[in-house]
């Protein structure tokens, strides 16, 4: 979203957010250069010293410099979390002796048992590090897991990613070698840009009404976009990107109910999608039922969602529950996101949203 269109959001987060310095610095241009799902950035990593999981000390002071590193903060029983430690341990494997310097971190439940299990069975050779305190977590201000960090020889980060992508392997391979002198900025750049699903043959409907939606929210024709959004989540097959963007619409006209009942629609029909999680999320969360709603933002933003407005109401909700710190990491993401210019947006494609849609209506049959 260009930062035009989200004017009057980037105003009300520059007005609440405890952290303006931050704020100052995003809007004076000296903060990351965002692209994609990740972040760049030159930022000295803050020394600490944890266990590992047979209880042998890491210092960071001394195994994080001189060597190129990756980073990754990850928790138990997550779905993303998981597939980033297979996608760790695939490429520590692949490139053998020539591979970054691999740490990761796991906060919270510190099941050490549970842990092992998991190194075992995923054939793990990097440190596996504890922080039960969450006091590196904090430290570092990681709000999303899983989160990974690049670092350079001289411990500096470099890359940051929030969250996980479908391509997520070929990403850490990519960065891996360029901070490592392999291959070039131009073609890590190639290779770290997220692809848009290739464009559907087959004729839809729906697809066609979805589109002609987002011309007419362009030209400023709500209500019509409204009907014709509608039509094309009510259809055959059934657009969730559309049934997502109208239970948008309807919670920006404060019609909570109306945009719950539609969006329990279409979580049921599509419940692993993302953005349509956060958004019966922002509905549960206007509607009074904050800790229900935190709970999806969160599993939004975990997915990786680039959505300012799911950063901003989660930070709103942490910031009046007195976690003000993590607020203000939520708001710093979102500014992130408002600041990003046009051309460093990820998104969907109609014709992608309609092929998945297609896809799902096909499984259910």
């Amino acid at each position: 979203m260009a930062i035009s269109r989200n004017s009057s959001l980037l105003h009300r987060v520059l007005r609440v957010a405890s952290c303006l310095t931050l704020s100052l610095a995003l809007l004076l241009g000296v903060a990351m250069v965002v692209e994609s799902v990740g972040v760049e950035a030159t930022e000295a990593v803050a020394p600490f010293v944890l266990k590992d999981i047979n209880g042998k000390t890491f210092d960071s002071s001394k195994q994080l410099i001189g060597k190129v590193s990756v980073l990754s903060f990850w928790r138990l029983e997550q779905q993303y979390s998981m597939k980033l430690l297979m996608d760790l341990a695939k490429l520590d494997k692949e490139m053998g002796p020539a591979a970054p310097n691999i740490v990761t971190i796991v906060s919270g439940d510190t099941n050490v048992a549970e842990i092992k299990k998991i190194v075992a069975d995923y054939g793990i050779k990097f440190p596996v590090l504890l922080d039960p305190e969450r006091s590196v977590y904090g430290a570092f201000g990681v709000r999303v897991s899983p989160s990974t960090w690049f670092l350079d020889k001289k411990g500096q980060q470099q890359f940051e990613y929030m969250g996980y992508r479908r391509d997520f392997g070929t990403v850490l391979k990519a960065d891996s070698e360029f901070l490592l002198g392999k291959i070039s900025e131009s073609e890590r750049k190639d290779r770290t840009t997220q692809r848009k699903a290739p464009p559907s043959t087959e004729k839809a409907g729906t697809t066609v009404r979805f589109r002609l939606a987002q011309r007419l929210l362009d030209q400023g024709k709500v209500e019509q976009a409204k009907t014709t959004l509608r039509e094309a989540w009510e259809g055959e097959p059934p657009v969730v990107a559309a049934g997502v963007e109208l239970g948008m619409l309807l919670l920006k006209e404060d019609k909570v109910s109306e945009a719950l009942e539609l969006l329990d629609k279409v979580t049921a029909a599509a419940p692993d999608n993302a953005r349509a999680m956060g958004a019966k999320g922002l509905a549960l969360v206007k509607s009074g039922r904050g800790q229900e709603g935190e709970k999806l933002l969160a599993k939004a933003l975990e997915a990786n969602v680039n959505e300012p407005l799911f950063y901003y109401e989660m930070a709103l909700y942490r910031e009046s529950s007195g976690a003000k710190d993590e607020a203000c990491g939520y708001y710093k993401r979102g500014l992130k996101l408002l600041m990003e210019p046009p051309s460093a947006k990820s998104s969907v494609s109609a014709a992608a949203a309609a092929a998945k849609a297609k896809k799902e209506a096909a499984a259910k049959k």
